[in-house]
């Protein structure tokens, strides 16, 4: 027959303690040393890095490196004014180019106004006006090319400034005519 034990439960709590204890103790164990290799491994790298950044700063220290960073600054300011400049160089080229006066479309239109009785010798031109020198069959001719002018709008006025008989002999008329542009170009722009 078998033997009772009336202690055998307490025998066997001692037991499962010490398998909960040895348990406990191994992950206690194991947990202290993976927050042990962490914190080593953060050392190091905290170390690695400090020693990283005294190199950069040695080497930010260097004065060819300041004189190049220096050189860059300067670089970067003149081209934020040349930037500035370009703008109000581009403003200034654009409004230039629709204030010009002396084109082709006004040399077209002047020739345009010509009647066959006339031929220029001489044209000179100023950013004011343009004067007309030449010759005519008659004082008719002469007229209507003034008219002709002042028809075409481009003109503040038109003046004849000298008429007179090339040769006493001759029928034929030299002119001198005055042309003067609007004071204010954008009024009168050609298309």
């Amino acid at each position: 027959m078998r033997d009772i034990n009336f202690f055998s439960s307490y025998i066997n709590e001692k037991k499962i303690s010490r398998k909960k204890f040895l348990s406990t103790a191994i992950i206690f164990i194991v947990i202290s040393l993976i927050i042990c290799g962490l914190t080593f491994i953060n050392i190091f790298k905290e170390k690695q890095l400090q020693n990283e950044i005294i190199a950069v700063q040695a080497e930010l220290s260097n004065e060819e490196i300041d004189k190049k960073l220096d050189m860059i600054e300067d670089k970067k300011r003149k081209i934020e004014i040349l930037t500035k400049h370009y703008e109000i160089v581009k403003k200034i080229n654009t409004e230039i180019n629709s204030i010009d006066l002396i084109n082709s479309n006004l040399l077209e239109t002047i020739s345009a106004c010509l009647p066959k009785e006339i031929f220029i010798k001489g044209m000179s031109m100023n950013t004011d006006s343009i004067q007309l020198q030449g010759i005519a069959k008659n004082r008719i001719a002469v007229a209507e090319l003034e008219y002709n002018l002042k028809q075409t709008h481009m003109f503040y006025a038109v003046h004849v400034n000298i008429l007179s008989n090339e040769f006493s002999n001759s029928d034929n008329y030299q002119f001198n005519i005055e042309c003067t542009f609007f004071k204010d170009v954008k009024n009168y722009e050609t298309n």
